[in-house]
């Protein structure tokens, strides 16, 4: 809309151009024509002139409206570029930054699993050491179980004794039982016999206070008169009572004589029971002892086969030895032989601990590479679209400097027309001074254009650089994607290779962006080269030390 507003602009500034120029043409041969009236024709050429001062006023105030406007348009396009340029390149080193703060943490983790590997083997002297005080342990429970054999003879002597001993302890045994069967029956009997005399006791006593409280009732009661009935009763009752009493009291040394026995024959049951339980706890003791010397015995039988085993096998690894070129005589050196073949696994199990490792952090760094390309390829997407735009107002811009050019030369004809066809006496510095100041104008917009063209120029430069970076990462990927298999399989054959084909890659994602172009290639290439080399295998460790 702007190259049609400016067309249509200059094609009118044409058209009155022309028809000044028409109407200058009418006015000279009206002058050649009519040579009888000058006054007539000095008024009209006079007036001509103001009309065409005015004509150009007009003409210049609205060339340099136009002027005006489309430097405010520039000046506004160029802040933009500006902005977004700066915009551009505040995220591009926010990125470079964080790229920086990636490398830095894969570095601090690379020390961390150096670290890991040192206190791991650390911790397998340790455990060598811990091996070595077991099987120093293993000789030492081997002598207690020689001492043990010696014992056990000892023991098979005693048993024979104490099975005598069982026999006899248990006669006794089954006699104090029957014997204190019969005694907790007799307790029993005179258990129950005790509580009826203290139940009949109890009911007397009862009895005894519930008279006195009758009693104590009925002389509240009665009267003087009945004191001597009462009195009569009260001595009837006494004297009863006194009876039973005497005869309770005869009774009474009796039970206690028989309380004393029952205490006697109780404390003595405690005692038998006492030592019933120490009998019994002696005889358990002595079946345990009797049952671990028949273990012991069956242990020793059990020991003597193996002795026989062993010492068939013993003949069969000398018989080995003699057949065989190995140097294993004894079991010890059997021992020796099997813990070093055990080191040796426990050695290669860490080797592949730590290849898997390598090959998992590599893993994560392809995949972080990937992350950065999809980033880096949205950025050249949005890139591309501003230099679509910055190249369609280059384009735009360029029309407009055709355009004034074209302008320009045209009213420099115009102006050489007019200077043509003025004499020296109506020449006016006036139209000297506006040319000036147009071609000044005309001056300071091509300045201008050309100073956004040096910043489209650059703008260009920083895209392409950013796209070689993209072109450079998306290599990188497919180098690892297409290594991947061949480099894993040379990971789980060579451990300094694969560490030292870590640290490079680490080297390169870390160094790689601050390259100029000819470097990121050459480094391209060196990796390539490296990743070829590790899936070969053969002299893949020199080739990736040389790199």
């Amino acid at each position: 809309m702007d190259d049609l507003g400016e067309n249509t602009t200059v094609l009118s500034t044409l058209r009155s151009l022309n028809n000044f120029i028409s109407q200058r043409v009418e006015a000279g041969s009206g002058l050649d024509a009519s040579t009888s009236a000058p006054g007539s024709l000095q008024m009209q050429y006079q007036q001509s002139m103001q009309l065409e001062e005015r004509a150009e006023r007009i003409r210049s105030k609205s060339q340099v409206v136009q002027v005006e406007r489309e430097k405010m348009q520039m000046e506004l396009s160029h802040k933009r570029a500006r902005v977004e340029l700066e915009r551009a390149a505040s995220t591009s080193a926010r990125r470079y930054e964080r790229e920086v703060d990636r490398n830095q943490e894969l570095l601090t983790r690379v020390r961390q699993l150096q670290e890991r590997e040192a206190e791991a083997e650390e911790k397998m002297k340790e455990q060598l050491e811990r091996h070595r005080l077991c099987k120093q342990s293993l000789d030492a429970a081997g002598r207690k179980l020689r001492e043990k054999e010696d014992g056990l003879a000892a023991a098979g002597e005693t048993i024979s004794a104490l099975k005598g001993r069982v026999s006899e302890l248990q006669w006794s045994v089954m006699n104090q039982e029957m014997q204190v069967k019969s005694l907790e029956s007799e307790k029993q009997e005179l258990k129950e016999q005790l509580a009826l005399q203290h139940k009949k006791c109890q009911e007397a006593n009862q009895k005894v206070q519930e008279l006195q409280a009758s009693q104590e009732v009925r002389a509240d009661q009665e009267q003087r008169i009945r004191d001597l009935e009462q009195k009569l009763s009260l001595q009837e009752q006494d004297a009863a009572v006194v009876k039973n009493m005497k005869s309770e009291l005869v009774r009474l040394p009796k039970m206690e004589r028989e309380l004393k026995q029952l205490r006697e024959e109780s404390a003595y049951l405690r005692e038998m029971r006492e030592s019933n339980g120490l009998l019994r706890e002696e005889l358990e003791g002595l079946r345990r002892r009797l049952g671990r010397q028949e273990k012991m015995q069956e242990s020793l039988v059990v020991l003597e086969l193996e002795k026989e085993r062993l010492l068939a096998k013993l003949q069969s690894w000398e018989q080995l030895e003699q057949t065989m070129a190995l140097s294993i005589r004894t079991p010890e050196d059997l021992s020796r032989f099997i813990v070093d073949l055990q080191q040796r696994e426990l050695a290669l199990q860490e080797r592949n601990n730590t290849i898997t490792s390598s090959a998992r952090v590599l893993e994560k760094a392809r995949q972080q590479l990937q992350e950065e390309v999809r980033q880096v390829s949205s950025q050249l997407l949005e890139e591309r679209k501003k230099r679509e735009m910055q190249e369609a107002l280059a384009r735009r811009l360029q029309k407009r400097v055709l355009l004034l050019t074209k302008e320009r030369d045209g009213m420099r004809a115009i102006l050489g027309s007019y200077d043509s066809e003025l004499t020296a006496a109506e020449y006016s510095p006036q139209l000297t001074r506006r040319m000036r100041e147009a071609e000044d104008m005309v001056q300071k917009v091509h300045a201008h254009s050309s100073e956004m063209e040096a910043q489209l120029s650059q703008a260009l430069e920083e895209l392409g650089g950013q796209k070689q970076r993209a072109d450079m990462v998306s290599l990188l990927v497919m180098v690892f994607v297409a290594q991947g298999a061949q480099g894993h399989l040379a990971f789980t054959c060579n451990v300094g290779v694969a560490h030292k084909l870590a640290c490079h890659v680490l080297g390169f994602v870390s160094s790689v962006c601050s390259r100029p172009h000819s470097l990121r290639l050459s480094s391209c290439v060196l990796l390539q080269l490296s990743l070829s080399a590790v899936a070969e295998g053969g002299d893949g460790e020199t080739e990736t030390a040389h790199l």
